[in-house]
């Protein structure tokens, strides 16, 4: 079946075309979107129904993914067996099940992201996609937040060596009160200010007008920060670039921040990383980026 993201990344680029995408034909019909959106919300609730109280008491986990595939599966199946969190993938591209094994899946389809405002939070880098997987998870959070009070996202980019690694990293922050944690940011251009992400909240009308940044290929979010997410798509039904737009708002409403720094030798934007650079002694040998398939998964052993 071909993904709806594959249909609407063929009549959109850089704008969103709902006269476009109604008038094309589609393999998923209206009813066939609405009966897999009705068992997923079940499903979820239900979710948080068995384990409320466990998964209040821990933060929940989530990787996103661009695809799920059997070996997307089998790697996160063994990162999920060495956690004590409930563990998501949010991937980009349908799947029909909610549940592999030890692993919850959650799709949530673009055009109920984009009706809800959740759209845009990194068009600035990627102009041709309207919807991320981080606009599926900001949704996601927003739609269930009795599943969680914190939880962890993850990309899929970002490699782990050791299987007591992300629990030992975890537990570090577990006494923090941040509503937002996040590695500091990585700013290019030796001036700052002369940086060029800041015009999409500059020139966009974001209401933001003292811009901090932030790294966020692994973050920590609370149930307040989404809450002030929501509040904020509510007013201008939309979002604006991650780096800047979450930690300027956090800064905007008043919620806790924290910036770690555990990872930084080896968490960057640009070039990946080598397996060489992975056998150097670290605390949290947790890398990024990582693009390489078979690069991700030696490193794990």
């Amino acid at each position: 079946m071909e993904s709806i993201n594959e249909q609407f990344h063929q009549i959109y680029n850089s704008s969103y075309n709902l006269a476009a995408y109604e008038a094309k034909p589609t393999t998923f019909t209206q009813k066939q979107l609405l009966e897999f959106s009705k068992a997923q919300h079940e499903y979820l609730t239900a979710l948080a129904l068995a384990t409320n109280k466990p998964i209040k008491q821990q933060p929940i986990v989530i990787f996103l993914v661009r695809e799920i595939t059997h070996d997307v599966l089998i790697r996160y199946q063994k990162v999920a067996a060495n956690l004590e969190h409930t563990v998501f993938l949010i991937t980009d591209k349908w799947w029909p099940r909610n549940k592999e094994g030890n692993l919850n899946i959650v799709f949530m389809f673009e055009n109920f992201c984009h009706q809800a405002g959740y759209f845009y939070v990194n068009t600035d880098v990627m102009p041709d996609k309207l919807v991320i997987t981080w606009d599926r998870c900001l949704f996601f959070l927003s739609q269930y937040q009795n599943l969680y009070e914190n939880a962890w996202i993850i990309e899929d980019d970002v490699a782990i060596k050791g299987k007591d690694t992300l629990s030992r990293f975890f537990t570090k922050y577990s006494n923090s009160s941040a509503d937002f944690l996040a590695g500091p940011p990585q700013i290019s251009g030796n001036n700052p200010t002369e940086w060029p992400l800041w015009a999409s909240l500059r020139e966009r009308s974001s209401g933001l007008t003292t811009l901090w940044a932030s790294y966020n290929p692994v973050v920590r979010v609370s149930r307040r920060f989404i809450q002030e997410v929501q509040t904020f798509v509510n007013e201008k039904h939309r979002l604006f670039f991650l780096e800047i737009f979450f930690i300027s708002l956090c800064m905007a409403r008043g919620l806790k921040t924290e910036y770690f720094y555990d990872l930084e030798k080896h968490f960057r934007y640009t070039p990946s990383i080598t397996f060489e650079e992975t056998q150097d002694a670290l605390e949290f040998p947790i890398f990024h980026p990582v693009k390489d398939t078979m690069l991700w998964d030696q490193i794990w052993r």
